[in-house]
């Protein structure tokens, strides 16, 4: 909402993006959830295979929609830097890099130096922090 003030277009993009981004996570986790009920189940009836079949047939129906619901998480992330670069938000340029986007980056980068033991970490630090970054952004923005 504080950069609709100045740039009306520009924050509202960013806020239906993110209120998109927001419900498109929560369906992602849910999945994740019954993945592992699918696994359990499976498990119980002695057969992983059909555990595994089930869950491929279940990515390929909702790939299309996870993948929307990812880019729709990034939209706001460009955004923000938009509205940092072009001065809707009135912060040090240098908060450009407090966004998902660069948080995705350096987790992938991570990952690719030890596969093992930062396996998860793309997954978590763009959400959790990078998204944190926008509460920063906007405190700033305040003072």
């Amino acid at each position: 909402m504080q950069i609709a003030e100045t740039h009306p277009v520009l924050g509202y993009l960013t806020l239906g993006f993110g209120y998109f981004g927001v419900v498109a996570g929560v369906f992602i986790h849910a999945l994740l959830c019954l993945q592992a009920l699918i696994y359990k189940g499976a498990l119980i009836h002695g057969s992983l295979e059909v555990a595994d079949d089930i869950l491929e047939k279940i990515y390929k129906q909702i790939t299309p929609t996870f993948f929307t619901g990812y880019i729709s998480s990034m939209v706001p992330a460009v955004t923000v830097v938009i509205a940092i670069l072009n001065g809707a938000l009135d912060v040090p340029t240098v908060c450009v890099i407090l966004n998902p986007v660069v948080f995705l980056i350096i987790g992938t980068v991570c990952r690719k130096i030890n596969p093992v033991r930062f396996q998860d970490l793309p997954g978590i630090i763009m959400p959790s922090l990078g998204l944190a970054m926008f509460g920063l952004i906007g405190m700033l923005n305040q003072i």
